[in-house]
């Protein structure tokens, strides 16, 4: 399998989610029905978590993984009109929309308002794993709730780090903090990958994918 290593090189999720599939897949298999597919939950708020997933997205929308997952794409609204803008860009689209963003919100409402909107979806979905982006407040919390309820975590971007908690914050707290208890973590550089390591990672839950931002630019311009 090839990886790159440096974040402005073009990452290969094909190659990555197949060659780790059965690997993967083993994280939640425990609490998968074999009646029926495994539910993967990717939650978004912001433009940025929409364009650096959009090629995760696409390749587990394509033929070879849509007899393996149910996909289903859940939007915050954390940045709503342009998250949807963002994603339509790349010919997805979101399945479920919260639409939680409201004028001067502090941080902690919006925190609040997006755990108990999102733990309802989580209970009503009973999805087998979640999916978040980055370090934005819609991940962090996504993700919490998320083990609250004991469904495995995948962080994208896992490992950046500036080792500052106030520069950025709280986007440096996030991301700590998804980081030390997420159970798949795909790191950008081989640096992102030892960051976890110092930081009591598991090295076999870490897989270096290189930046999807790279990604999404490629397939963009590409099509």
């Amino acid at each position: 399998m090839l990886f790159k290593n440096d974040s402005n090189k073009i990452s290969s999720w094909p190659s990555l989610l197949k060659s780790n599939y059965y690997k993967i897949k083993q994280v939640f298999d425990i609490s998968i029905n074999n009646r029926s597919l495994p539910k993967i939950l990717i939650v978004l708020g912001t433009r940025p978590e929409g364009i650096k997933c959009a090629p995760l997205i696409a390749e587990l929308k394509s033929d070879y993984y849509r007899s393996k997952f149910q996909i289903i794409i859940l939007s915050t609204g954390q940045h709503r009109e342009i998250l949807q803008q963002s994603l339509m860009a790349f010919k997805q689209t979101v399945d479920i929309d919260l639409d939680l963003m409201m004028n001067n919100q502090t941080l902690s409402y919006l925190f609040h308002r997006i755990f108990f909107q999102i733990n309802e979806q989580i209970n009503l979905i009973k999805p087998n794993l979640l999916i978040v982006q980055g370090d934005t407040t819609t991940a962090l919390v996504s993700a919490l709730v998320a083990a609250y309820n004991q469904i495995p975590v995948a962080h994208v971007e896992a490992g950046l780090r500036t080792f500052n908690l106030s520069n950025p914050f709280p986007e440096e707290l996030n991301r700590k903090i998804i980081d030390s208890f997420a159970k798949l973590m795909f790191a950008p550089t081989t640096f992102a990958k030892e960051v976890l390591i110092r930081e009591g990672a598991c090295e076999t839950d870490i897989f270096i994918t290189g930046n999807t931002g790279v990604d999404a630019f490629y397939q963009y311009y590409k099509h």
